[in-house]
């Protein structure tokens, strides 16, 4: 596999001309060498090295890519956001990113939730960007600013011209941050403004279209995807950022919690025979002290018994005594 930055459109003939943007951080952008860089161009380099297509790797502004491409003169565009006013001219791939867009203003104005709330603005959008056709399709009630940059969109509305930017809102957020620009927020996401990413190619290019979504699902598939998202975009995804240590610590939760209900059962079951133990040893000890309490009871009745007879036996003797008196008496 080629890959290249140079401007050059010439090709060989099994050589697939890739054009990325160059102003689409963190999907599409040149790096401090003036290299394309970013997510789309890694995740293209992976699908072309798993299907062995030789690619080369042009640059442009995104009005220049998208023409080029529909012209004939590119063979892929690396991230194009799928609109149905789009199918006419190109075929698109499996989706591999989505994002919603937001409108970007300064920190002194009130946030703008919807296309509504945008009415009778100067809204700022990329030259022929899903943005900016999406406010045409829709007829929008106030004026629309295209630029061919995205920095350029972003000092422009720092510096006081026009309303807004509407543009993803993750992106705007990564922007405004690397220019280092104070002064301006980003709103909340616009719920009818999903942005579903796809690699693009030229009408009727069913053959490399094919070979594409094999190659993205292979890369998905290997954990290769995720590696190159987690990079580009997981910051803003902690989700796919502690995916790698969640099993880990599902396991060691999983077996902890195996060890607690086994140490349960061990404990109600040791509690268990504790206290059969125990009522048999309290019921011999009932046992034993009815028994004892029985026989206190039949020695107390035998003392009382032999205090009777001795009782009787002293009146007996003293009777006798009298009688042989009285007998003695009478004799003489």
């Amino acid at each position: 596999m080629l890959a290249s930055s140079s401007k050059s459109h010439a090709s060989t003939p099994d050589e697939v001309v890739v054009a990325c943007e160059q102003d689409f951080k963190p999907y599409s952008f040149l790096d401090d060498y003036g290299r394309p860089a970013g997510f789309c161009v890694e995740i293209i380099t992976a699908v072309a090295g798993a299907m062995d297509i030789p690619i080369r790797i042009v640059h442009g502004t995104w009005d220049s890519v998208w023409n080029g491409l529909v012209e004939g003169r590119y063979d892929v565009l690396p991230i194009v956001a799928k609109l149905p006013s789009r199918l006419p001219y190109v075929d698109f791939s499996l989706s591999h990113t989505e994002t919603f867009d937001a409108f970007i203003v300064r920190s002194g104005d009130p946030l703008i939730k919807d296309v509504r709330g945008a009415r009778g603005k100067e809204i700022l959008v990329l030259r022929s960007d899903a943005a900016h056709h999406a406010l045409l399709e829709r007829n929008f009630e106030g004026k629309i600013i295209p630029v061919d940059k995205a920095s350029e969109m972003v000092r422009l509305l720092a510096s006081g011209k026009h309303d807004a930017i509407l543009f993803p809102k993750l992106l705007g957020i990564m922007l405004v941050n690397d220019l280092g620009i104070s002064g301006l927020k980003v709103g909340p996401t616009i719920p009818d403004h999903l942005r579903d990413f796809a690699f693009a190619v030229k009408k009727g290019d069913a053959e490399l279209l094919e070979k594409l979504n094999q190659g993205l699902l292979i890369v998905k598939s290997n954990g290769e995807y995720d590696r190159i998202y987690e990079k580009w975009l997981g910051y803003a995804d902690p989700w796919l950022k502690y995916k790698k240590y969640f099993w880990h610590i599902a396991a060691i939760l999983a077996a902890a919690a195996i060890v607690t209900i086994i140490s349960i059962f061990m404990l109600r079951r040791i509690v268990k025979e504790r206290t059969a133990e125990l009522a048999e040893k309290n019921q011999l000890l009932s046992h034993e002290i009815a028994e004892r309490m029985r026989a206190e009871d039949e020695l107390i009745k035998a003392q009382k018994l032999e205090s009777l007879g001795v009782f009787a036996g002293g009146i007996a003797h003293d009777f006798n005594n009298l009688l042989q008196a009285i007998t003695n008496s009478i004799r003489a």
